[in-house]
This record gives C-alpha cells, sequence and structure tokens, in this order.
C-alpha cells in the first residue's frame, strides 16, 4: 500500500536517502563533540559567563522575562535573547553549569546542520556533508560554546537569514 500523500501532493519522502543520511551524521557528530563535552568540566570560568548566568537565573526567580537584573541593578546592555534561552534551559533542567551551555551547544548543532543543508543545496551532497562535519570540527566553534559567548547563536541567525535569502532568490 502507498504512502499517503501530504502538503499539496507532495509525498512523503524515504529516510534512506543520501540527504537525510547525511543530515543524519553531521547533527550526530555535532551533538557528540557540543552535547557531550557540555556537562564536563570547567564550571562558568571567568566574569562574563558567571555574570550572564546570574541575571539569566534572575530572571527565572524574579519572573522579569524583559529586563536584566545584576545585583539589583538593571542590566540592559546585551540582547536578552542570550539570557531567556538560558533561563529557559534553568526552568527545565534547574541552575547547574551545564544547563547554562545546552542553548549554545544546540545552537551550534543546529549551525553545523544549517551549513551542510546550505552547501548541499549550493553545491553537492557531498559538499553538505563536508561543510557540516568541518564546522563541527572547528575548534573556534566549540571554544565559543564552552564559554558562553553568544556568536554561536548570532551565527545560527545570520545563516538561516542567508540561506532562506538565497533559497528566496533561487538559482
Amino acid at each position: 500500500m502507498d504512502m499517503p500523500q501530504v502538503l499539496g501532493g507532495a509525498p512523503w519522502k524515504k529516510l534512506n536517502s543520501a540527504c537525510d543520511r547525511n543530515d543524519i551524521v553531521v547533527i550526530a557528530v555535532a551533538a557528540v563533540i557540543f552535547l557531550g563535552c557540555t556537562v564536563s568540566p570547567p564550571a562558568l570560568m571567568d566574569d562574563v559567563d558567571s555574570v550572564n548566568a546570574t541575571i539569566a537565573r534572575n530572571m527565572l526567580t524574579s519572573g522579569d522575562w524583559v529586563t536584566g537584573h545584576l545585583n539589583g541593578v538593571l542590566y540592559v546592555d546585551k540582547a536578552p535573547l542570550n539570557y531567556w534561552l538560558m533561563a529557559g534551559s534553568y526552568a527545565v533542567f534547574g541552575p547547574r553549569d551545564w544547563a547554562a551551555r545546552i542553548p549554545l551547544a544546540l545552537a551550534a548543532i543546529a549551525l553545523c546542520w544549517f551549513t551542510a543543508c546550505f552547501g548541499r543545496w549550493a553545491f553537492s551532497a557531498c559538499a553538505g556533508l563536508y561543510a557540516g562535519l568541518s564546522l563541527a570540527s572547528c575548534v573556534g566553534l566549540f571554544l565559543f560554546t564552552r564559554v558562553r559567548i553568544p556568536d554561536v547563536a548570532l551565527t545560527l541567525a545570520v545563516t538561516a537569514a542567508l540561506w532562506g535569502v538565497a533559497r528566496a532568490r533561487g538559482r
């Protein structure tokens, strides 16, 4: 019996295609690297890490998700997305060191996957696989997820936007 057709008559895509296998490989490798190292030491290392973690914890405990506070002082110097993601992680996992790093680790995994999709769309399935794996193995990306630098989430947003614009314009 055939699979039902959805989305305006387009048939279900089978999971055993080369694109899907490559996506799974990139996501798995990136997950092992970024999530596997999230739970290992060191703890939140410097004042920037601890300030970010404290602001996110204050957002969660106070219920004020609009403005950040640090030791009772209004802290509006940075964009709040970083704090929202960390506070959401704290809500799920509790205020732990590794919970502060999970949002950036997930952003790094998504960035590797978007890069693989972009490379596959622009060049070939093999190029997309290599692009995703090479980004997953970059030392700089690994360090950015370890030291709570929000550049990974920004890079993910820019990459997704560029991919969307490139796809909208076509080849």
